[in-house]
């Protein structure tokens, strides 16, 4: 997703050394799709980010390496929209740095439309626009930019508002 202009050598994946915007996003949705269903049967992934994606030689899908388990106390809403907030953020993260967008806001409206759950929709939105504590703020430029994806703060502010502005303009009359 993020540099598929500088590999040489896709293997039996051939197809991904031209895959365009549109190719992305449908790849993208498709990985949306696998999230909504681990959450339709009830479970959560524990880090849906797209480097725990593999991509088959049909353009299939496949999410892999649940390598973040969840304490049995963590509520399943809790569990889903981190999955969600992962997800959002290491695809809009790497469109951006593939050069495909220079804004997120169209990533994240497209993501959070085909995933449809508004309960999870609004708990991430609760979430990610909650003030950072004192370990969160250190976390995210160090762990957080890494794990996700983002190149900077202002990358990972703008995919924060994002969210955050997700459905506003639904709601607004002309």
């Amino acid at each position: 997703m993020r540099r598929n202009h500088e590999i040489k050598d896709f293997g039996e994946c051939g197809w991904a050394k031209g895959l365009d915007f549109e190719g992305k996003q449908e790849i993208i949705d498709q990985a949306v799709d696998r999230v909504s269903e681990t959450h339709q049967r009830g479970d959560a992934w524990g880090e849906a980010i797209l480097n725990n994606m593999i991509i088959t030689k049909e353009k299939q899908v496949i999410m892999c390496d649940p390598e973040t388990l969840y304490d049995p106390d963590v509520p399943q809403l809790q569990r889903m929209s981190s999955d969600l907030r992962d997800f959002t953020f290491s695809a809009s993260a790497a469109l951006l740095k593939s050069g495909d967008v220079s804004d997120p806001v169209g990533v994240v409206k497209r993501i959070l439309d085909r995933y449809g759950n508004a309960e999870v929709i609004e708990e991430l939105k609760r979430r990610v626009g909650q003030k950072p504590s004192l370990i969160q703020r250190i976390m995210i430029p160090i762990f957080e930019r890494v794990r996700l994806g983002f190149s900077n703060k202002r990358e990972y502010d703008n995919i924060t508002n994002a969210i955050l502005q997700y459905g506003q303009e639904e709601g607004k009359s002309t």
